[in-house]
């Protein structure tokens, strides 16, 4: 009985008829270190760092992708051959929404290098 509530509750999410902060479709792929791929905007949204064997290690929010893949790389939270997956948020998205799908995903997903369950950043300038 547990699992057909689980199904109904993400077949119930996913024909919802609000609008979702995240844009539709699978995420875009980025290697940074090599530069394969589409390189992420300087815009908000979610993003997914993959491992070698493509094991979601972390997941984050931000309100910039492109300077939060850099940060990490500079700090050393990226390693050589992992992969960043993100998605860009829909115009006029919130702060609170896209934290809310970040703690989602992480409870989910459960990535080992999140220390936190999601929303634990400092909110946006």
């Amino acid at each position: 009985m547990a699992l057909f509530k689980r199904i109904w509750d993400i077949f119930s999410r996913s024909t919802s008829t609000e609008a979702s902060p995240i844009g539709p479709g699978r995420p875009f792929r980025y290697d940074p270190f090599s530069g394969d791929g589409a390189a992420p905007p300087n815009e908000p949204g979610v993003y997914f760092v993959h491992d070698k064997v493509n094991k979601r290690v972390y997941i984050g929010e931000t309100n910039n992708l492109i300077r939060r893949v850099k940060e990490h790389i500079q700090t050393g939270k990226i390693h050589q051959g992992e992969k960043v997956d993100y998605k860009i948020a829909n115009k006029g998205s919130s702060y609170e929404i896209r934290r809310s799908i970040e703690t989602q995903k992480i409870q989910y997903h459960k990535p080992q290098r999140n220390q936190r369950s999601g929303g634990g950043g400092r909110k946006p300038r």
